[in-house]
């Protein structure tokens, strides 16, 4: 097991799960913090270092992967942050049902939250341009609903946001 690939494909697995059950908004924001809620956990008891115990199973944790010639790599040093990414994401989440979030909120925060550990993971870290892109990309359907024009104010922060990049 890889560590990159709880952190990142997890999340890209929930966004497709989340995507196909976006009827049910509120077991969709259910299923998203609840997802967000393990993963932060995972990230905090996961012991550095070291393989991970499942009922007497040690499963080894390999802290990184490659996929089309590129390094996805996180040490242990960077599970606190995870920790707290995962778990400010699930506050995130978890306030959606109190805003009244269109039903596409989840699965692209899902998505969005994958693309952004991918880009702190990816080396060479050039490629975290695209990652960090592709995320921008995501948020403009949460920030402009289905149905309505897109606004100044989203056109502007993809622009914006590409000129960063």
């Amino acid at each position: 097991m890889n560590a990159p690939l709880i952190w990142i494909g997890v999340p890209l697995v929930m966004a497709v799960v989340l995507f196909l059950l976006r009827q049910r908004t509120d077991l969709v924001l259910a299923l998203a913090v609840i997802t967000n809620l393990l993963l932060a956990l995972i990230a905090f008891l996961l012991p550095a270092g070291k393989p991970l115990n499942l009922g007497g199973i040690l499963i080894p944790v390999n802290d990184s992967l490659y996929i089309l010639g590129r390094q996805f790599i996180l040490v242990s040093g960077d599970l606190p942050f995870l920790g707290l990414v995962f778990a400010f994401s699930a506050f995130w989440f978890g306030g959606g049902k109190i805003a009244r979030v269109n039903r596409y909120f989840a699965p692209l925060g899902m998505m969005i939250m994958a693309l952004l550990v991918a880009a702190l993971a990816v080396e060479p870290f050039l490629y975290a341009a695209l990652l960090v892109e592709m995320a921008v990309l995501f948020s403009i359907p949460i920030l402009s609903p289905p149905g309505e024009a897109v606004k100044g104010g989203v056109l502007r922060f993809l622009v914006f946001q590409t000129l960063a990049m």
